[in-house]
């Protein structure tokens, strides 16, 4: 299994909502892609190491992903998992390559700042790209 930082597109699909963090309700989306399709979603491997990967759909907190906006730049979203928290963000590891994926403490780093970009006008898809790799470089999942 790869997680890739440059490819076609990762479906944000299914509202996952009811679910309640802390004070108050928040709504969470499933992260799918069309290679996989909606029966495959972005999941917690390892909760102290961070790690990734992609599973079955379910009913699982590692797979409700909330869209935070950034404090520091609202037009910007931090990655978040139920199963994690606010403490641990989606991030891009700065190993040279730049194409890994984890979910790393939340910190002011350019890997945790995502943008959304709607596929067409009248999509329900988007791309995800962060600050740390550019706008031309997409968030990608293979299996």
């Amino acid at each position: 299994m790869r997680f890739n930082i440059l490819a076609p597109i990762l479906v944000v699909t299914s509202v996952v909502t009811g679910v309640v963090m802390g004070q108050g309700p928040n709504i969470y989306y499933r992260l799918t892609n069309s290679f996989n399709g909606p029966s495959l979603a972005l999941d917690v491997a390892n909760a102290t190491s961070g790690e990734l990967k992609i599973a079955t759909a379910g009913d699982f907190s590692g797979q409700y992903w909330r869209l935070v906006p950034a404090p520091e730049n609202p037009a910007k979203f931090r990655l978040q998992t139920l199963f994690l928290g606010p403490g641990r963000s989606l991030d891009v590891v700065n190993d040279g390559a730049n194409t890994k994926l984890v979910l790393s403490p939340t910190a002011f780093v350019s890997g945790q700042f995502w943008t959304l970009t709607k596929v067409d006008p009248q999509a329900t898809f988007f791309k995800l790209s962060n600050d740390f790799t550019g706008p031309s470089k997409f968030l990608d999942v293979f299996r």
